[in-house]
């Protein structure tokens, strides 16, 4: 049995769970990712967890956000520069 303890998670744990509608940074999440992390470097001898048990993971706690779609406009650069034309000829009041 390994006497190594687990008490940090992986990043790319961390980035999987985040993926999968979780939070990697809520309380609930970090104690159930712990104790399953622990339990199978003690069982395996290894800490790779696999998409269905990081899923189970995320699940725990989703983020609020969770349901609304990840897709940014413009890939997340900010406004293109006709978008940023237009927006300087509006006038002040106008939408």
């Amino acid at each position: 049995m390994p006497a190594a303890k687990i008490t940090k998670m992986a990043d790319h744990h961390r980035k999987a769970i985040r993926a999968f509608g979780g939070d990697p940074d809520h309380p609930e999440v970090l104690a159930e990712y712990l104790k399953v992390a622990n339990c199978w470097l003690r069982a395996k001898g290894t800490t790779t967890l696999h998409d269905d048990r990081l899923m189970s993971l995320a699940l725990i706690h989703q983020r609020p956000d969770a349901d609304k779609a990840r897709a940014v406009p413009n890939g997340g650069a900010g406004l293109s520069p006709a978008e940023k034309l237009a927006a300087a000829k509006q006038p002040e009041g106008a939408l």
